[in-house]
C-alpha cells in the first residue's frame, strides 16, 4: 500500500513548496554531504510540515537543474491513486520536478511509528524491477531500493525510522546516470536536515 501511495504522492499537483532554508555544510571538495559522511543516527526528525525548510540548492543538486515544478501535500489531503481510486494521505510531503522529468520526493508519516511497525514496512515485498541496496544508516529499521521503471527511468529510495518518525526520500531520473547514487544520497541528507528544523 505504501508503494502505491508513494507513487500517487509523487504525482500530486497541489500547492508548491516555498524554498527558503539552509543546507548541510558541503564536503571539503565542495560536493554536497552524502549519507556516507553524515551521522544519520544523530538526526532528530520532527513529525510536522517541513517543505519550507528544504534547501533550494539541495533541490537543484538532486535534479541537476532548477526545478520546473513543485507540489506538496498535508495530512488529510485526498489524492487519486494510480488505479483510479481516491485515498486520504496521512503524511507531510513534497516533490520537485526537473525539465527532463527527474523527480525529487520526500515525505514523512504523521502518526508515530513503532519499531515493530517500521520492521514490517522495511520487510514489505519489493515491486517488480526493484532491488534492495545499502541504506547507509538512513534510520533504523530501514530499507533502500533501486527500481528500474518501464519508461527507462531509475529511482533510488531510502526509507527509515528516526525516533517515532518514518521518513522517505527518493530521486527518480531518466536513464541511469552515473552520479545518481551520490545525488540521491545527498538529497536524503537535505531531507533529514529539513525535517529536523
Amino acid at each position: 500500500m505504501r508503494w502505491v501511495r508513494a507513487a500517487a504522492a509523487t504525482s500530486l499537483l497541489l500547492t508548491g513548496c516555498s524554498l527558503p532554508g539552509g543546507s548541510p555544510d558541503p564536503e571539503p571538495d565542495g560536493e554536497p554531504t552524502t549519507l556516507t559522511s553524515y551521522d544519520a543516527a544523530e538526526a532528530t526528525v520532527v513529525r510536522g510540515p517541513f517543505c519550507d525548510h528544504v534547501s533550494p540548492t539541495g533541490v537543484e543538486h538532486a535534479l541537476a537543474a532548477v526545478p520546473d515544478d513543485s507540489a506538496s501535500w498535508d495530512n488529510g489531503d485526498r489524492t487519486r491513486l494510480p488505479d483510479g481510486t481516491r485515498d486520504r494521505v496521512h503524511e507531510f510531503g513534497c516533490s520537485w520536478t526537473g525539465v527532463d522529468g527527474a523527480v525529487a520526493t520526500a515525505y514523512l508519516f504523521v502518526p508515530p511509528v513503532t519499531k515493530r511497525q517500521a520492521r514490517r514496512l522495511a520487510q514489505e515485498p519489493l515491486p517488480p524491477g526493484c532491488s534492495a541496496m545499502a541504506a547507509n544508516g538512513f534510520g533504523r529499521p530501514n530499507l533502500a531500493t533501486r527500481c528500474v521503471g518501464d519508461r527507462a527511468t531509475t529511482e533510488l529510495t531510502y526509507r527509515g525510522l528516526f525516533g517515532d518518525a518514518w521518513v522517505v526520500c527518493s530521486l527518480r531520473t531518466p536513464g541511469d546516470p552515473a552520479d545518481l547514487p551520490a545525488r540521491a544520497s545527498a538529497w536524503c541528507v537535505e531531507v533529514l536536515e529539513a525535517t529536523g528544523a
